[in-house]
């Protein structure tokens, strides 16, 4: 019988203690929740004093024959940029000498392309 109580005395005292740990938890989560809700406040009130974002026109709504100028000109710049840089590397490969050791073997999974 004895035993019965003291583990019946033990189970209370898990219990009080799980539950005592389960309200410092959820106080301490609530606590957090509320400084949370108070920074979002604020940033709202920051948000409401700017200035009005100018809204920006889509380019749905555009000229169709200016938009595809506009990209055709921009693609242009873009293979001038790109062929510029494939010339200047040819350019820098064409330089510089070719390396051979001095056992000329091929690399690996291929033929030996005077590199190596």
């Amino acid at each position: 019988m004895i035993i019965w109580g003291v583990l019946g005395l033990a189970l209370l005292t898990v219990l009080v203690v799980l539950a005592v740990s389960l309200v410092r938890s959820g106080l301490g989560v609530l606590r957090e929740v509320s400084a949370a809700g108070e920074r979002v406040g604020e940033l709202s009130a920051q948000v409401e004093r700017l200035p009005p974002h100018p809204p920006a026109s889509p380019a749905v709504l555009e000229d169709p024959v200016v938009l595809r100028r506009e990209r055709l000109e921009h693609l242009r710049r873009v293979r001038k940029v790109r062929a510029t840089t494939t010339a200047l590397r040819r350019a820098q490969r064409a330089a510089t000498p070719v390396r051979r050791s001095a056992t000329a073997r091929p690399a690996r999974g291929g033929a030996y392309d005077g590199r190596n």
